[in-house]
């Protein structure tokens, strides 16, 4: 059995970076093979043409019709028209549309989300929130949640509570960093020490961050990164206590749980599959109003007892569970048996 895991374009993302993950694993071993794709090279000087022009999605359908796969694995909506025009030419093929977030970004992503869940065989979802948020009742009955825990992170932050703070992601709006700087402004009205690492690649919204950062006087307290890889996160969040995130809407959010597994406390608005993993008061502080948030902070860093506790059961939250390539394999193999019976 051969599997493509077909993606737009490589990058520093939740879905760029689980489907390299299985690039790690000796799949040969479970009898098929895995390769994943990208529709459009990110170092071709004419990239962004590219992820626009037909042409290049008729040439991603000829290289994968070639490889002749027996399952193609679809992330994101552009590899959604690579994945219909392969089922086209080859209906045998199994379509497997993975769905990342709750929401679609635009109306051209909404079309090919939609067709993408009517046209394929099985669809994966990285959370039961992004399921049923996304997909219809009447596509749920072909639907697997696949695990979107990468790696059992040790922890890395040891830090006695600090003012700190730290995010990893796109710079997007959908992110709403706009609002996680306004509430860390009025943690630094009472702490002038405090600190915000921002971490990501600019996706559109770095301009209006930074102008925000001069508007609440902070541009001394925040650091923008740009893009870092895991390792160089992990040096910045080794030296945080809290992982703040005040996305508008999220699937799993890959990065929360990677930083309540690095021993952060998670401050985050209860969207996507972190309203049932985040536990307000128990293992993280969920963002409702905002400006009771500093109190909040406050008391966890005047409470040693409480910091503690709450980076303990944030970090306890993912023992033992699933992992990413575990869970992906077994239902591959699953479609694989389905298809033999």
């Amino acid at each position: 059995m051969k599997v493509i895991h077909i993606i737009p374009c490589d990058g520093i993302g939740g879905v760029e970076i689980s489907a390299k993950k299985m690039l790690e694993r000796n799949v040969k071993e479970f009898e098929f093979e895995f390769e994943l794709f990208y529709v459009a090279d990110r170092n071709h000087p004419n990239f962004k043409k590219q992820l626009w022009s037909p042409l290049t999605f008729f040439h991603a359908v000829k290289i994968i019709l070639e490889k002749k796969p027996d399952i193609i694995l679809v992330s994101l909506w552009r590899s959604v028209i690579v994945g219909l025009l392969i089922k086209l030419y080859r209906p045998k093929v199994k379509f497997v549309y993975f769905v990342h977030s709750t929401k679609t970004r635009h109306f051209i992503d909404a079309i090919f989300t939609n067709l993408g869940i009517i046209m394929s065989d099985i669809i994966f979802g990285d959370s039961k929130n992004t399921i049923e948020t996304l997909v219809p009742k009447k596509y749920v009955h072909k639907t697997k949640i696949i695990s979107f825990v990468l790696t059992n992170h040790p922890q890395i932050s040891y830090e006695a509570s600090k003012p700190t703070f730290v995010f990893w992601g796109r710079l997007n709006k959908i992110k709403n960093l706009t609002r996680a700087l306004n509430i860390f402004a009025t943690v630094k009205e009472k702490y002038p020490d405090a600190f915000f690492t921002i971490i990501g690649p600019n996706d559109g919204d770095l301009n209006t961050l930074t102008s925000l950062t001069r508007q609440l006087n902070i541009e001394k307290n925040v650091l923008f990164t740009g893009g870092l890889d895991l390792e160089e996160i992990k040096k910045h969040a080794a030296k945080s206590c809290f992982y703040l995130q005040t996305s508008n809407s999220e699937g799993m959010a890959m990065a929360v749980v990677e930083a309540m597994q690095m021993g952060l406390i998670p401050i985050v608005t209860k969207v996507g599959e972190i309203r049932e993993y985040c536990k307000d008061g128990s293992n993280s502080v969920i963002v409702n109003v905002d400006n009771k948030v500093r109190n909040r902070i406050d008391l966890l860093l005047n409470d040693k007892k409480e910091f503690e506790k709450i980076r303990r059961l944030a970090k306890a939250t993912w023992a033992d569970k699933l992992l990413y390539n575990d869970s992906l394999i077994a239902n591959l193999i699953a479609i694989q048996k389905s298809d033999l019976n």
